[in-house]
């Protein structure tokens, strides 16, 4: 699929705060970009993505946000809920195990890339 400057004019009619940023999931590795060359969260991706920078990640590069992805198990500590409780996300942690069964996650090895791009102004596939 190709996309033109134009197919992104909607975007600009919002105003938004911050700039949308597209992002491709992908089993194969994406060829027109770098890969990130540093370990941060999925969070901290999609800002950087916003400020400009267009990039793939692979399970290595994430240090939280994988799990969705479909790049990684649920740890024991996630499943008892420790691991959110220890966040301070949840109180207790009985409360933050009920969480992950209805988190929406792309079923695993499905997918071993992410790509992050505010416009895409180039061929894209």
């Amino acid at each position: 699929m190709t996309f033109t400057k134009n197919d992104f004019v909607v975007l600009e009619k919002f105003d938004f705060d911050r700039q949308p940023v597209g992002v491709k999931f992908s089993f194969k590795r994406p060829d027109l970009l770098d890969r990130l060359e540093e370990n941060t969260t999925l969070c901290t991706m999609l800002k950087r993505a916003q400020e400009g920078n267009a990039f793939y990640v692979d399970k290595n590069n994430l240090t939280c946000g994988s799990l969705p992805l479909g790049m990684q198990d649920l740890t024991t500590a996630q499943q008892s809920g420790e691991f959110a409780a220890a966040l301070k996300v949840f109180e207790e942690p009985r409360s933050a195990s009920r969480l992950y069964p209805h988190l929406p996650m792309i079923p695993k090895g499905s997918i071993n890339y992410a790509a992050f791009n505010r416009k895409m102004e180039s061929n894209s596939t």
